[in-house]
């Protein structure tokens, strides 16, 4: 089902841009399956970073209060508080063979750094964490 409020990321330059029938958000869908189909399978053996993406605590978490309080009501008494996010799995491509295990890994994790700085978490409003799994 499609309507006239739906949204396509476009991921090369991050811009929104809405959908105005339901052939162009198939073709658009499809187009970016087969790009990621590619890119997963010639990084199969990659490491996997998962990014955590929250509000920062000075920032009102709106949907977070209305979830906790939901739980309130609903006698689940052992949550004092509810945050919500975005989370990223992101799978980064093989260390060549001849590299150690420890730069492998300080690289990736500037990468990651690098990529949820710039990328993923709007600096003013966001925080975020990650971690590194072989």
């Amino acid at each position: 089902m499609c309507s006239d409020r739906s949204f396509v990321i476009e991921i090369a330059t991050f811009h929104y841009r809405p959908l105005h029938n339901r052939r162009r958000e198939l073709v658009t869908i499809g187009a970016l399956a087969v790009k990621t189909l590619a890119y997963t399978k010639s990084i199969i053996k990659g490491m996997k970073a998962h990014v955590y993406v929250t509000l920062k605590r000075t920032v009102l978490d709106a949907q977070g209060q209305t979830v906790a309080d939901a739980l309130r009501r609903m006698n689940y008494r052992g949550v004092s508080d509810v945050r919500q996010g975005k989370y990223f799995l992101l799978t980064l491509e093989a260390p060549a063979t001849d590299a150690n295990t420890t730069e492998a890994e300080g690289a990736a994790r500037a990468e990651v750094d690098r990529i949820a700085r710039e990328v993923l978490v709007n600096p003013v409003i966001e925080e975020y964490t990650f971690r590194l799994e072989a």
